[in-house]
């Protein structure tokens, strides 16, 4: 169990530390936060299903049980998908970017692991069988 939780703050500290990561993680707070404050202004929906409709919209779930009825609110939703989306889909790169090169980083010292203790052992092997033949002579 600790050798995951340590696998998982290794991975959790490369996102944080990276200030790409910063700047995407904003972005969507920031696109979060436009649309729920529009959704709450112009549609005058509470702060709660502002926030959701934001996050179903840019998830792409759109469960169809609110739907901007304004034409500035449908006009904004366009517009809002087509960047917030945008924004989205680069954070989430992002994020399977890094996990896929910490997990091909973590599978390569693996194999240099395993190399290095079959090297280890052939050299044990032979350093055995020079001293077999150095004591038989």
């Amino acid at each position: 169990m600790k050798e995951g939780s340590n696998k998982f703050n290794e991975l959790a500290a490369r996102f944080f530390l990276s200030s790409r990561f910063d700047t995407l993680l904003l972005l969507v707070v920031i696109t979060l936060a436009i649309g729920t404050v529009f959704y709450n202004t112009v549609e005058g929906w509470g702060f709660l299903d502002s926030l959701y409709f934001s996050v179903i919209t840019l998830t792409t779930v759109g469960y169809g049980d609110l739907a901007p009825v304004t034409s500035i609110g449908r006009l904004f939703t366009i517009f809002y998908v087509m960047i917030g989306i945008g924004i989205l889909l680069g954070f989430i790169n992002f994020i399977t970017d890094q996990a896929l090169k910490y997990k091909i980083r973590e599978k390569s010292e693996e194999d240099i692991k395993r190399k290095a203790v079959k090297v280890i052992k052939e050299r044990k092997i032979a350093k055995r069988k020079a001293v077999r033949k150095k004591n038989k002579k």
